[in-house]
Order: C-alpha cells, then structure tokens, then sequence
C-alpha cells in the first residue's frame, strides 16, 4: 500500500503541477478596437475560465478521492485492531477457563 500512496501522490503532484502551469500561461493581449476582435477575446477567455474550472474540479476529484482512500485505510486498520483485541480477550478467556 505505500507503493499505492506513493504513486497517489506523485499523481496529484502531477495533476497540481500541470494545473500550475496552465494557469500561468499567459494569452497575447488583444486590442478591442474592432467588434469582432472583442467577440473573439470574450470568447477565447471564456473558453480558458471554462478549461480552468475543468482542471479546479479534476485536482479536487483526485483530493477526495485520496481523502475517502485515506479514510477506507484508516477503517482497516482500526478493524484490524478490533480484532486483534477481540481474538486476545478470547484467548486470556479461554486459558482463565483451563
């Protein structure tokens, strides 16, 4: 499972890394001094506000999903716990019983 949670967070890392770098690229300013040229910069920016919120809601997908990952490990473990307790209670039960 560390191999696992390694290659989740290099995933992440990854996603956090391209998502930067997507952010920081910069388009050529435009001048508005024609109609359609304003057209096609609102365009061309809503087109980026659209590619941007894709790539926000990607990053948070991947976070919950090693988030609930991170919560269904920790579940085991704790049921790992419980049973150990409970077969070690059986066990002191049972030697208290000879």
């Amino acid at each position: 499972t560390l191999m696992m949670d390694l290659e989740d967070d290099t995933s992440v890392l990854t996603t956090l890394k391209s998502f930067n770098s997507f952010i920081s690229q910069t388009e050529a300013p435009q001048r508005l001094s024609e109609g359609s040229a304003g057209s096609g910069n609102l365009h061309s920016q809503y087109k980026r506000s659209m590619e941007l919120l894709e790539a926000g809601e990607r990053v948070h997908s991947n976070n919950r999903y090693l988030q609930l990952d991170g919560e269904k490990k920790q579940m085991e473990l704790s049921h790992k716990r419980a049973r150990y307790e409970l077969e070690k209670v059986a066990s002191d039960s049972a030697r208290d019983l000879e």
